[in-house]
């Protein structure tokens, strides 16, 4: 065939991904050269258990009748990406008999499978013999390359021989099994996404600690407080937006005193104790905790929040996501109290606040942004501020 369908194009990729961090400021840098973080903690891979059955696609049809395979493209990445075209062309290759790649499963919840490598597929396949006629996702096939006859029909129009050659068609899938610890199916997730849309980190922390974990960083990510106080800069696309939540979550439960020089590893671990140690009553303080940080950063720095200023030309750049991280903790500590008296006198605190940027808090968010050392000078000289501040005004 001319075109695989399960490829995406890279240049496609890439002009996603850069949509994706718009608003975010390009000259932050995570780690110097010479100051990446080592691997402290590495998992052990006799932990690694991986099934790899050969199955009907009978048998991934009976689950998605069933609503055992996640379709919610707020788990992942956003499902039915392909157009129709890309669709209808798997839909061929299975009716010509060509074999397909191999799909990845998360099987660790036995009641509902989740997807780590071939969303589109299996998106196709819903679409095609799950959907009912009626729906306006329903795939009918267009423009095949081989099988013309069949252009403009929909699964129940196929002849019979043809529906059971998609149902008995053998597929390699390889099942993440029950047992596998969260950090193994992270780096699972990181070595299997190679392919023209991998999935970000985001993304795989979304999938791997789906449930409380994940819809906590959603809520925030979605909250008014958060997307006024960022000016709705901020994409939703591939998570990006839940990327700065997840930071304020991980920093805000876990303290930047536990924080060792792996940023990845550190969020990671803060979805981990939200998933293991905390409960909905306990997500709902942090959610409030969050939304109120948001609120006062807003209402004492305006369109400014989380902006660092640029001293060459007095202007603030776009929004730097270290800022955010430590802005939203710092302020989120605060009793009521405190977050009263610094509204009150914003318009001082204001012009106190853009004399940071003239100290090494000013390095501390914008290079080498992952090391402990400027992790920590942002946090300290940020609460020192803060508290002089209120001192000031008590």
């Amino acid at each position: 065939m001319k075109d695989d369908p399960n490829v995406i194009s890279c240049k496609n990729n890439e002009t996603e991904m850069k949509n994706s961090y718009e608003g975010l400021d390009p000259e932050e840098t995570l780690y110097d050269e010479n100051k990446e973080p080592q691997i402290s903690e590495p998992y052990d891979p006799m932990k690694v258990d991986i099934s790899a059955p050969v199955l009907s696609l009978q048998s991934i049809l009976d689950r998605l009748e069933n609503n055992e395979i996640d379709l919610n493209p707020d788990f992942q990445r956003t499902e039915n990406l392909w157009k129709a075209r890309e669709q209808s062309r798997l839909i061929e290759s299975i009716l010509i008999r060509v074999p397909l790649p191999a799909f990845y499963f998360d099987s660790r919840n036995d009641d509902c499978w989740s997807i780590v490598d071939g969303l589109q597929r299996i998106s196709t396949l819903n679409n095609f013999v799950i959907r009912k006629p009626d729906d306006e996702l329903k795939l009918r096939l267009t423009d095949l390359e081989y099988l013309k006859e069949y252009n403009g029909k929909t699964y129940e129009e196929l002849p019979r021989q043809m529906q059971r050659r998609i149902r008995e068609c053998q597929v390699f899938c390889y099942c993440i099994r029950p047992g596998t610890p969260d950090d193994v199916t992270i780096s699972i997730f990181k070595r299997i996404n190679t392919g023209g849309m991998p999935l970000t980190l985001p993304e795989i922390r979304n999938a791997v600690y789906h449930g409380l974990a994940a819809n906590l960083v959603r809520d925030m990510a979605q909250s008014q407080e958060f997307r006024i106080a960022t000016r709705n800069k901020i994409s939703s696309t591939r998570m990006m937006d839940r990327d700065l939540t997840t930071r304020f979550l991980a920093f805000y439960v876990l303290g930047y005193k536990s924080y060792e020089g792996d940023m990845n590893n550190f969020l990671e671990k803060g979805m981990e104790k939200i998933k293991v140690s905390y409960d909905k009553s306990k997500c709902n303080n942090i959610l409030n905790a969050f939304t109120k940080s948001m609120t006062v950063c807003h209402n004492l720095f305006g369109d400014y929040s989380f902006r660092k200023l640029i001293q060459t030309t007095d202007t603030f750049g776009p929004l730097n996501k270290s800022l955010f991280e430590c802005s939203s903790v710092c302020f989120a500590m605060l009793s009521e109290e405190q977050q009263r008296i610094l509204i009150k006198h914003k318009d001082v605190v204001f012009e106190e606040y853009k004399k940071l940027f003239t100290t090494p808090f000013f390095n501390a968010i914008n290079s080498a942004t992952g090391t402990v050392e400027h992790v920590r000078n942002r946090y300290e000289i940020l609460t020192d501020f803060i508290n002089s501040q209120t001192r000031r005004f008590s």
